[in-house]
């Protein structure tokens, strides 16, 4: 698959969208999602694969353009999914809570990759 992607997640959403594909979703629209996403980490000054809790919150503030109950809820849940494929990875973060109004809501956000500390 072609890097579709940019930023420090890039290779992690590629293989996230292949692994979706794989699995039998077409995830077209998603992608597109995603791919905004790379593009916001870029614009945030981002430079390490680190999902935040600025960045997190900052990512799914209702743009402007957006009606609620489409775009904005659409965003929150590839950013969710995403960040539960990182988790199965062995990626670890702090619980991520969403609300019935699908407002974003994070509790010590943290994304880093586990390392064994044994020598």
């Amino acid at each position: 698959m072609k890097n579709y992607f940019s930023g420090p997640f890039s290779d992690l959403l590629n293989e996230f969208v292949q692994f979706k594909r794989n699995t039998g979703f077409k995830y077209e629209k998603e992608s597109h999602y995603l791919k905004q996403f790379s593009e916001f980490t870029l614009s945030q000054g981002i430079t390490d694969p680190v999902l935040s809790k600025n960045l997190a919150e900052a990512w799914c503030n209702k743009k402007p353009f957006e009606n609620q109950r489409n775009c904005t809820e659409q965003r929150i849940s590839c950013l969710r999914q995403f960040a539960l494929y990182l988790g199965s990875l062995g990626y670890c973060f702090l619980q991520v809570l969403f609300a019935e109004s699908c407002k974003l809501k994070i509790q010590n956000v943290a994304l880093w990759k586990i390392h064994s500390f044994a020598s």
